[in-house]
């Protein structure tokens, strides 16, 4: 039974991978679309008066928050990887 133990951290590590690349890749608008619209909630980017610097502000900061989420997706795929030579 330990023997075993591995493997099926193996195959859920790479389930777990495969699940967060499914999601990320099917539901890319839906998730650059809850970071903007949380950002739009922002106390500091509400309290910007110009419509261009609020805009261009939410913009760099969904870009920066979206690469976090990519990030996120790394670590899940080097396990698929890690399973694989298991």
């Amino acid at each position: 039974m330990i023997r075993k133990i591995p493997f099926a951290l193996a195959i859920l590590s790479m389930s777990g991978g495969v699940f967060i690349a499914i999601l990320f890749g099917v539901n890319e608008d839906m998730f650059l679309a809850r970071i903007k619209a949380g950002l739009e909630r922002n106390v500091k980017i509400q309290q910007i008066v110009n419509a261009e610097e609020k805009s261009a502000k939410i913009q760099s900061e969904t870009d920066k928050n979206w690469r976090y989420y990519q990030r996120y997706q790394v670590p899940l795929q080097s396990s698929i990887e890690l399973g694989r030579l298991v």
